[in-house]
């Protein structure tokens, strides 16, 4: 991709994926065309914010299904559900309010009934997280 503009970037951001997710899509590229990424995996900075329960407000998420309630994808300014695995949410609960991460995800809405959020679900860690099989 040739790029002509001077200016600083994060590494992260343009850098190549090693698992074959997309990188620098952002969620208004997702709303615009869903067709061409739901299904598809990316690679997003988020903030988390909370462990939530899936209810009848979110009918894009199985009914009581964990899922992050997470800002981004960075530096946009919405939110993004991401649909946990259960046996994954106890590694999320350490985390304080505000953390960034880096997760590779894979978009099944790009949007809520009610809101501009994006789904989507998780399919990796790649940053910001520690494994909590690791801690005492």
């Amino acid at each position: 991709m040739r790029v002509q503009v001077e200016g600083w970037v994060h590494e992260d951001d343009i850098k190549p994926s090693a698992q074959g997710a997309l990188m620098g899509v952002s969620a208004a590229e997702v709303r615009a065309e869903p067709q061409r990424f739901v299904g598809q995996t990316v690679e997003w900075r988020v903030q988390f914010i909370a462990i939530q329960q899936a209810d009848e407000l979110r009918p894009e998420l199985p009914a009581g299904q964990p899922f992050l309630l997470t800002r981004g994808p960075l530096p946009e300014p919405g939110f993004v559900y991401v649909i946990l695995p259960r046996d994954q949410a106890a590694r999320f609960q350490a985390l304080p309010p505000l953390q960034e991460i880096v997760l590779r995800v894979t978009i099944r809405a790009p949007r809520t009934k009610y809101l501009a959020t994006p789904v989507v679900e998780l399919v990796g860690v790649v940053s910001g997280v520690a494994d909590a099989s690791r801690q005492p």
